[in-house]
């Protein structure tokens, strides 16, 4: 009986120890999870307010901005123009083809802001077919640390109907040069370090 009791008592502390080191992972694993949403929240919120100085830049001299609300409608930044209204996305990967179709409309002026970076070059490619119904819809790929140029944008719709098919991917190419290209990782080190 009383061996039974002291082997039952070396279970019983070999499981709080085994959940003890699973609570601990847990707890590191929760941890890491946590400073990455910080990370992201970060670089979602450092390309909002690019494409808010981006856009009151453009209208310096026009003055035809009325309002700016941030997270408004499912959209990262809504402006509202005294003629228009503009749409913001912010998705500094594409991966997604999907989540940013439910996005998409007609009959919206919709601006995606996104990192200049080579896997999105490729997605864009790759899903061109299915972003080219859109008239408003406008992508800016942007890198604000860049030697040369900060951005690029291209409108699918307009670019479709103007460009020879055959030359599309080098034409894409071509502009995606125009900014040095920059991985997602690396854009969100330098957003990290000129916030400090």
């Amino acid at each position: 009986m009383l061996g039974q009791r002291l082997e039952n008592r070396h279970y019983c502390a070999d499981q709080a120890r085994f959940l003890l080191y699973i609570f601990s992972k847990l707890f590191k694993y929760l941890i890491l999870i946590s400073l990455k949403v910080i990370k992201i929240q970060a670089l979602h919120d450092y390309m909002v307010k690019w494409a808010v100085n981006y856009e009151r830049h453009k209208d310096i001299i026009r003055k035809e901005i009325k309002s700016i609300d941030k997270d408004r409608e499912g959209y990262a930044l809504f402006i509202e123009y005294k003629n228009k209204v503009k749409h913001f996305l912010v998705m500094p990967k594409l991966d997604d083809i999907d989540s940013l179709r439910i996005k998409l409309n007609k009959e919206k002026n919709i601006t995606l802001i996104t990192v200049n970076s080579l896997s999105n070059l490729e997605f864009l490619i790759d899903k061109w077919k299915l972003l080219i119904d859109f008239p408003g819809f406008i992508i800016i790929f942007i890198n604000p640390f860049s030697s040369i140029d900060d951005k690029w944008m291209i409108m699918p719709y307009a670019h479709n109907r103007i460009t020879d098919q055959s030359a599309l991917k080098k034409g894409l190419k071509s502009m995606f040069a125009a900014v040095d290209p920059i991985t997602e990782e690396k854009f969100l080190e330098k957003v990290n370090k000129h916030k400090e």
